[in-house]
């Protein structure tokens, strides 16, 4: 994979969704935006309450003055109030998802009925003279590649959020401890090749389940017809193209889990060096707790929120090949070639 040719597909997916739909693609952001801006609100409210029953300093609410080691009225409260502000973040987060999903099947619909359109205004494909064939590959691009798209999107649309999320916790962590979160970050430099090697073999195995589905697919009901014509017990029977689809597939589905490890390893360090160095600086400079309990709670939604926005890059690089195809059709009429040897594509594999 070209970094140049992913960039193009990337460019044009983007325009491609993105702009297509720019108010709901605003809302559904936004609408994840807040769920995140309100949960934060809670975290910090909770953290408010505890420095404050570490001090037992007054708080004032609606003119009234509470004592937090002896109020309950302040406990039920503080616990009320983030309670109510996690549910409308829950809302919020669930209002946007379904929101973008129902933009994702839109956008497959989409995909579809462009390809038709552009089969009959274009005619036959010229790079193949085959009517089977053409009905493969055209079939290929509108039914699979078309679904591909629509997750490509998905993932698209849903690296933003965790994207800024992450990019806004770092910010905090570079203003809570800058050296120390420039060694996190060199860290995170040296784990970028083993997450682009990762990237690149998952995109190689996505081609591969799509190579060998259909061998797969010939082979299964090969052995279906042999056994309901001679009763032959099949179990046993060897299944190269078989295991080759399932290692490919499976494959493609741990690429998420290696990237999964590539960030818990950085997860690991920092938290390590988070005790060591801000527990350190604390204890010698007798600080209190508040700066090492903000650089915790930053920490904490920058690791998680780079998990998501790392398996969304994952996403998209698994479906690189499907989309590359599908962009090549709509801007330059070329049918995928080898989707000609496809003799079934109705294996399911699309669907998993």
């Amino acid at each position: 994979m070209r970094l140049s040719g992913y960039r193009q597909v990337s460019t044009w997916m983007a325009r491609d969704t993105l702009l297509r739909y720019p108010f709901a693609n605003l809302l559904g952001t936004g609408l994840n935006f807040a769920g995140m801006a309100v949960q934060v609100g809670a975290v910090t409210l909770a953290l408010l309450y505890a420095r404050r029953l570490e001090t037992n300093q007054p708080v004032h609410v609606l003119g009234e003055s509470y004592l937090p080691q002896s109020s309950t009225t302040l406990l039920y409260l503080v616990g009320a109030g983030a309670g109510v502000l996690l549910l409308l973040s829950s809302l919020m987060t669930w209002w946007g998802q379904k929101l973008i999903l129902q933009l994702r099947r839109r956008y497959y619909e989409y995909c579809m009925e462009r390809l038709l359109g552009l089969v009959h205004e274009r005619g036959e494909p010229d790079q193949l003279n085959d009517r089977e064939q053409q009905v493969r590959a055209l079939f290929m691009l509108i039914r699979r590649d078309g679904l591909y798209c629509s997750r490509y999107y998905g993932a698209l649309i849903g690296a933003v959020v965790p994207g800024v999320t992450a990019a806004v916790a770092l910010i905090t962590l570079m203003g809570t401890d800058w050296p120390l979160t420039l060694a996190l970050i060199l860290v995170m430099v040296l784990a970028l090749p083993f997450i682009y090697m990762g990237n690149k073999t998952s995109s190689s195995l996505s081609n591969q389940v799509d190579q060998r589905a259909p061998s797969c697919s010939t082979e299964l009901k090969d052995q279906l017809r042999r056994s309901l014509a001679t009763g032959a017990d099949e179990r046993h029977s060897a299944k190269p193209n078989s295991d080759g689809w399932m290692d490919a597939y499976m494959g493609r589905l741990g690429a998420a889990i290696h990237s999964d490890l590539v960030v818990n390893l950085i997860m690991s360090v920092a938290i390590a060096a988070l005790v060591v160095g801000v527990g350190y600086q604390t204890i010698s400079s007798h600080t209190g707790w508040g700066r090492i309990a903000i650089y915790l709670v930053a920490l904490r939604y920058f690791l998680v929120h780079l998990k998501g926005f790392a398996r969304c890059i994952t996403t998209m690089n698994q479906f690189y090949a499907q989309a590359s195809r599908y962009r090549a059709y709509v801007t330059d009429g070329l049918v995928p070639v080898e989707a000609s040897v496809l003799a079934d594509l109705d294996d399911g594999s699309e669907d998993l």
